[in-house]
């Protein structure tokens, strides 16, 4: 076993390299070949030179003294900190003890998952103090910390949009805004209601997340709500937090359907502005008023302007073509569960023939068809499903028809412009997807107190917009995000020790986990520092 130095010139520049090797017998060509051990390239020239004396027997060092072991995971951390300090989550969190165990938090959402004692598990195989500084945690450290992060998430937001608009001073006009919800386990959370349950999730009660992004899509501010709040009730809130606490002076508000009320609409200051859609019932009256025409809905925007508001119609064909079929599809379902009720009755002539009609009626109600479906019963007591003919035309005239709605001017923005930012607010739902059922996971929610329910919602929006940047660089590389943070994640130092001395070596990645490296312009330490045993 012996030292192997080389030097090879490339241009102007000279690499270096310094490999431990030891000598193996080729059977096959019966000459000797040289077996790289580990690469010392990155090692300080102090250590390399104290292993050639060991190698040698020099020194009162001995090649028995040298052990190499596998350290902890580093690659992912190393990733997400280098992150965190280059979009402003690090400066932001400030010198508090708290900001360490903020990134901890973060590392754990994107990398682990979980409950906090999950968290504290996963964190055993992890280079966690060398890279957040963090030496000690527990579960209630790590619970301390959302309460912290909860009574400073206005602060944090604030210094992360100071950040990100600090190089230009411009601050964005444009704001899209959503909500979802999260189901709960159990029934102590203090914000944790019923209400319209998007996760599909029945007899569990939930929260109402809003997040607030700028036309990217990058999260700007996040707010939980109570389970039962409907969406337009939060949508003030928001509008005054842009203004008081990020000071943005003229705002465009870009909201779903149903979002904003016409009252609201009313109490606007000239400094904002809104696009948004129209519910159904909207375009219904729109329709009967005489403001627009049925035959205005075409697979091409067509714009009217009424009391200088501008309404966008257009018709998806496509999408008609699947709400016709999923009325179809519901309509045959209805059916046969009325046969069956019917079979049902016939074989047991004592079975009331109300508890029936009062399924099949809930049925209908269930499946939203209370409008055009109705039921009736024979003589005989066959029941029977009655279709209001009329009233499914009318339905299907409007079938994938939708309205755009702003009150900015032409000079402002034009019809596809106002079409184009309201379909930005796939942006937002994408980010829902991603902290919901993504490689985030913010549902189920564990928290009871209101204050870490709001911490654990936080973390989740700063890990996603780690999450954002990390993939926003990384997608060009043909892998999926779950395969490319596994990668990282098995990046584990080289642990060697010499007598009394070790270091914590960061090995030359695989070939995958340096075109990560590459793609976020991010280098790794040559070492971690040096332990004294």
């Amino acid at each position: 076993m012996f030292i192997l130095r080389k030097k090879k010139i490339v241009g102007s520049k000279a690499y270096r390299t310094v490999l431990l090797v030891e000598s193996v017998w080729n059977e096959e060509k019966k000459s000797p070949r040289h077996k790289t051990i580990l690469n010392l390239s990155k090692w300080d020239e102090s250590y390399i030179n104290a292993l050639d004396m060991a190698l040698k027997g020099k020194q009162g060092f001995s090649i028995q003294d040298l052990e190499t072991a596998s350290g902890k995971s580093v690659g992912g951390l190393i990733v997400i900190k280098k992150i965190a300090d280059r979009i402003g989550i690090t400066g932001a969190l400030g010198k508090t003890k708290y900001a360490g165990l903020t990134l901890l938090l973060i590392m754990g959402r994107i990398l682990s998952k979980g409950s906090r004692l999950k968290l504290c598990e996963w964190g055993e195989t992890q280079e966690i103090e060398t890279i957040t500084g963090v030496r000690s945690y527990n579960e209630d450290r790590l619970y301390e910390t959302l309460d912290w992060l909860s009574a400073n998430q206005e602060k944090i937001e604030q210094r992360l949009f100071k950040h990100r608009y600090k190089k230009d001073g411009k601050k964005p006009a444009l704001y899209l805004y959503d909500i979802t919800s999260s189901y709960l386990e159990g029934d102590c959370n203090d914000l944790g209601e019923y209400g319209y349950n998007r996760d599909g999730k029945r007899g569990k009660k939930q929260i109402v997340v809003g997040l607030m992004t700028d036309k990217k899509g990058i999260p700007v501010s996040i707010e939980v709500f109570k389970g039962n709040t409907s969406d337009s009730t939060t949508v003030i809130g928001q509008i005054e937090k842009m203004a008081t606490l990020f000071g943005v002076e003229k705002l465009v508000f870009v909201g779903d359907r149903g979002m904003l009320k016409s009252t609201q609409i009313n109490t606007f200051s000239k400094h904002i502005n809104y696009i948004t859609a129209i519910t159904k019932e909207h375009i219904k009256t729109l329709v009967k008023t005489g403001v627009i025409q049925l035959e205005l809905f075409e697979e091409d925007l067509t714009e009217i302007e009424d009391n200088g508001i501008r309404y966008f119609a257009r018709r998806n064909p496509i999408r008609a073509k699947e709400i016709q079929k999923t009325r179809a599809d519901k309509i045959a379902n209805l059916s046969q569960k009325i046969d069956v009720s019917n079979r049902y009755l016939k074989a047991h002539p004592k079975a009331k023939a109300s508890t029936q009609l009062a399924y099949l009626n809930q049925q209908i109600k269930k499946v939203c068809l209370a409008a055009i479906c109705s039921l009736s019963q024979h003589d005989n007591g066959k029941i029977q499903l009655v279709i209001n003919q009329k009233k499914e035309d009318e339905l299907r005239l409007l079938d994938g028809c939708y309205v755009i709605k702003t009150d900015l001017r032409k000079d402002e923005v034009s019809a596809q412009q106002a079409h184009q930012r309201y379909k930005d607010l796939a942006f937002v739902e994408k980010a829902f997807r991603t902290m919901k059922t993504g490689c985030l996971e913010i549902r189920p929610i564990f928290v009871r107190k209101e204050s870490r329910t709001r911490g654990h919602v936080f973390v989740t929006m700063l890990a996603y917009m780690i999450v954002q940047h990390f993939w926003e660089h990384v997608r060009k590389l043909n892998i999926t995000l779950d395969h490319a943070w596994n990668t990282l994640d098995h990046l584990h130092t080289t642990i060697v020790k010499l007598n009394d001395k070790s270091v914590n070596r960061i090995p030359t990645p695989s070939k995958t986990c340096q075109n990560i490296l590459t793609a976020l312009d991010i280098k790794l330490p040559d070492n971690l520092p040096l332990v004294v045993n």
